[in-house]
């Protein structure tokens, strides 16, 4: 069962003419620590943020929750993504300023968590479609549980039983996760469910 999952994001934002941020966990998604240079502080609902000029962070987005951690050995309580700006919110103030230099560490063992479930719920999705032609119409990944909404009809016990055995299947054969950029052209020859609009930059996770 080969799956294909695109995202229309590039790993650089752009505003004003000039890179704002950039974005390393799409590069690099097992990185841990990084260092970041300040581009803004600002409040977000009276707490202190930070806007980085790049950030392994991930903001909350695409039914996967953001990520925590710490910047400078102060706690993140939330990453927000606001248009070309990914934000991250502090428990409480830093001494750095703007154009100094900071390090932030991820909580790898929720990210991880994260990673795993979101992987596992693309699967859960392929098979659904495979097998019994049904679209996932949402996701929702908690602490404890996390939950597909399968536009299917009467699904029964035994249509389910068997989603789980191919996707254990799926599981087992031990397929390596490949990233890659393509432009639309290229998309177009992939077996995606729908074509992006976007014609360059597009990010396929097969």
């Amino acid at each position: 069962m080969l799956l294909y999952l695109f995202e229309i994001r590039d790993t650089n934002f752009k505003g004003s003419g000039r890179v704002l941020s950039k974005r390393l966990y799409y590069e690099e998604p097992y990185l841990q620590e990084f260092k970041g240079k300040i581009l803004e502080k600002i409040k977000i609902d009276g707490k202190p943020a930070l806007i980085l000029d790049n950030t392994c962070f991930y903001p909350t987005s695409g039914g996967q929750p953001n990520d925590l951690g710490y910047i400078q050995g102060v706690l993140i309580v939330d990453v927000i993504e606001d248009n070309e700006k990914i934000i991250h919110v502090l428990k409480e103030g830093i001494e750095e300023e703007c154009g100094e230099t900071v390090t932030g560490k991820i909580d790898w063992k929720r990210r991880f968590d994260h990673m795993q479930q979101h992987s596992g719920q693309h699967i859960l999705s392929a098979a659904f479609e495979k097998l019994w032609n049904a679209d996932t119409v949402s996701f929702y990944l908690g602490d404890e549980i996390c939950t597909l909404d399968i536009m299917k009809d009467n699904i029964t016990s035994e249509e389910v039983k068997k989603v789980e055995i191919l996707s254990n299947n799926t599981v087992l054969e031990n397929k390596s996760i490949k990233v890659y950029f393509v432009d639309q052209e290229r998309a177009n020859e992939l077996n995606l469910r729908k074509i992006p609009p976007q014609k360059e930059d597009i990010r396929i996770v097969e």
